[in-house]
């Protein structure tokens, strides 16, 4: 589950505060991933709407190893209040 704190350290670096106040995840345990592994977190954005004041992000995000195999598959969601 340790591997999760980079995802989040990803979606912090992109969301800043909207992350901490109200951010989702939800993912997949693909398989293990080893201490001696180098792990690589990336992620898109899936989709962005708008309701009021707001905007919902969808994002897609995702970990690999060094040999590229799937090690945390997921989504995460985010509200962004306009003008923050």
């Amino acid at each position: 589950m340790l591997i999760l704190a980079y995802v989040s350290e990803m979606m912090t670096q992109v969301f800043k505060e909207s992350w901490f106040s109200g951010g989702k995840l939800s993912v997949r345990f693909k398989a293990p991933a080893h201490s001696a592994d180098t792990v690589m977190v990336s992620g898109r954005v899936d989709s962005v709407k708008r309701e009021n004041d707001n905007l919902n992000f969808t994002c897609r995000v995702d970990c690999h190893n060094q040999k590229r195999e799937a090690v945390v598959t997921g989504e995460a969601r985010v509200t962004v209040k306009l003008g923050e």
